[in-house]
């Protein structure tokens, strides 16, 4: 009986550092593990405080790739790799993030040839995007602030596989549908018309590689970078 309590106390303190990491990423990365909070430095379309991550794999792009597989984050001792699938539409994986994060990708095509991106300097990427470019959110467009009730999509920084390389872009979603319609007089919402924009941010050419294990999804690293 005792190592059964035991067993349990141990998952339900995993459990409880799971869901408080996963709160963290979707409270967005405005707070270091210890210290005041971070003054934000980004740059996000339309100045907006905030943006959203995932992927927006095509499925015309993804047509000679066998498999792709995406990490992100900050930690350097440890990396988690999720499959990259094409889809329809992009859509965000986490919301609500305050500053740019690293990520990787590893693919490998039908052909055979394998590639890697590792530890993406993707604020890196975005203050030379920005330097040149500016966006303008779709409720900024139309002169007001974004509904309170959160019906006008954030921007998303999205990516995907294309042939040797890694695309980033932008997607712009807009909610074509006027505000006044988009609730019902008993609060249920009605049926959106959603359209977006995507807006190339940079291509990357992979590094070529041999071996991947694309069947290890979590990977450990020392202090110093090397696999463990």
């Amino acid at each position: 009986m005792k190592r059964i309590l035991e067993r349990l106390l141990t998952s339900c303190a995993a459990l409880f550092v799971g869901l408080a990491l996963a709160g963290c990423a979707e409270q967005g990365v405005t707070y270091a593990m210890s210290g005041p909070p971070q003054v934000r430095t980004d740059i996000f379309p339309g100045n907006y405080p905030s943006y959203a991550w995932g992927t927006g794999q095509s499925k015309e792009n993804f047509e000679n790739v066998e498999v792709a597989q995406t990490a992100f984050g900050l930690s350097k001792t440890q990396r988690a790799w999720g499959l990259i699938a094409p889809t329809n539409a992009p859509s965000a994986t986490l919301i609500d993030l305050g500053q740019y994060l690293p990520f990787s990708v590893r693919w490998k095509l039908k052909d055979g040839r394998e590639f890697i991106l590792e530890n993406i300097d993707t604020a890196a990427v975005m203050r030379e995007y920005f330097k040149t470019n500016t966006i303008r959110l779709p409720w900024q467009e139309e002169g007001r602030p974004r509904d309170p009730k959160g019906t006008d999509p954030v921007p998303l920084l999205a990516h995907e596989v294309k042939n040797d390389s890694v695309v980033i872009k932008w997607i712009v979603r807009k909610n074509n549908t006027p505000l006044e319609q988009r609730f019902l007089a008993n609060g249920a919402a009605t049926r959106w018309d959603i359209s977006r924009t995507e807006l190339m941010v940079a291509t990357i050419p992979g590094a070529p590689a041999t071996g991947i294990d694309f069947n290890t999804r979590m990977e450990f690293f020392d202090n110093q970078g090397a696999r463990k």
